[in-house]
């Protein structure tokens, strides 16, 4: 629900022009909220220069006034942070603390999705890291044998005769990013491990460990999987155990222009 406060309106009618959904009608009076198809995504109240409209049902204390000097990043930074972050496959023995992981997932939290849904969730696994650990590697086994790959096999088996962990490379924790739309969850995942490279942590896209999963019927019902809330994405993160000291090559950009 969209409120507007007539003493700070001053009927620009901005907010009427954004609404994709027409959810707002300008009158003699001013803006009028229609309530019929709202999808709740904040447009209007993000373009209002007068502060004058509301969603009290959501978290208000969230709203932060635009500041460029906080707000805005340069754009080669951006590009250089994006081309210099790594694929994290070797990880530190300490945990990152809890307050680091939520700001991590702040970032998906405000990751765009489709029709603002905001459908996706997480499965952060920490203390129960061994027994999940142990799962994944059996769910990887069966797929191994599935597919007939003798050397993922072997592998598989060397984690349980040794131990030796290349799946998740000693990660703190694993994030297990939940949605009913596949690009929901994959957009908020590039936010977090784009987050965890700013904050200074090494994140790994897991892979194997989502076949893992598909051949995991434990798994799934641990995570709670549905028609309606699919695994989009896992990442393992952890203090990386490795420095860069530059950028790596990448193959020249394809496009097409037309």
């Amino acid at each position: 629900m969209i409120q507007i406060d007539r003493g700070l309106c001053v009927g620009c009618g901005l907010c009427a022009d954004i609404c994709e959904f027409h959810e707002i009608s300008m009158t003699e009076e001013g803006p009028v909220f229609l309530n019929q198809s709202c999808c709740g995504c904040g447009h209007c109240l993000a373009v209002c220069p007068q502060c004058a409209v509301s969603m009290p049902q959501c978290d208000m204390d969230s709203v932060q006034e635009y500041d460029p000097g906080t707000f805005d990043v340069e754009p080669e930074h951006l590009l250089n942070m994006i081309r210099f972050r790594r694929s994290t496959r070797k990880f530190q023995s300490r945990s990152v603390p809890r307050d680091a992981i939520v700001q991590l997932l702040q970032a998906g939290r405000y990751s765009p999705t489709a029709c603002n849904n905001q459908d996706v969730r997480y499965v952060v696994v920490h203390r129960e890291m061994p027994s999940v650990l142990d799962q994944l590697w059996d769910g990887f086994l069966v797929h191994a044998r599935d597919i007939g790959d003798r050397e993922l096999e072997e592998r598989c088996l060397q984690y349980r005769q040794t131990g030796a962990d290349t799946l998740t490379y000693g990660c703190s924790h694993l994030i297990f990013i939940l949605s009913g739309r596949q690009l929901n969850g994959g957009i908020a995942a590039c936010s977090i491990e784009l987050m965890a490279h700013a904050m200074g942590l090494g994140a790994l896209y897991l892979g194997y460990g989502e076949r893992a999963v598909a051949a995991s019927p434990e798994l799934q019902r641990y995570l709670g999987l549905s028609e309606e809330c699919r695994l989009c994405a896992i990442l393992c993160v952890g203090y990386p155990a490795v420095t860069w000291h530059r950028t790596v090559p990448r193959n020249p950009l394809q496009v097409t222009w037309r």
